[in-house]
């Protein structure tokens, strides 16, 4: 998994990153960095915004959630399906795309 630190004090978050942010760029150099370090595995991203698309044309399979016309034009149709939300939290399985 790769997601951003975040900074905790005395058992709560105090709004800090302990980490860079790791979106866009910073997210595919991190996804790049583990994807090396086990060669020949099969890798799985996600996403749900433009920022997202680096480290997700990067992998195997990638999911773009609730994708907008621009993410969806923009992804490699090859590598990114995606799955749109018609309510918070409800994904419609019958348009994921196929394994």
């Amino acid at each position: 998994t790769v997601c951003s630190g975040t900074h905790w004090q005395a058992q709560q978050l105090d709004g800090r990153l302990a980490t860079p942010n790791r979106r866009d760029q910073e997210k595919a150099r991190c996804f790049r960095e583990i994807a090396a370090l086990h060669p020949g595995v099969d890798t799985v991203a996600y996403g749900n915004a433009a920022s997202d698309l680096p480290h997700m044309q990067l992998a195997t399979r990638a999911v773009m959630v609730n994708p907008s016309a621009f993410q969806q034009f923009h992804g490699n149709p090859e590598t990114v399906g995606s799955i749109p939300l018609h309510q918070p939290g409800d994904v419609d399985f019958r348009q994921s795309p196929a394994a």
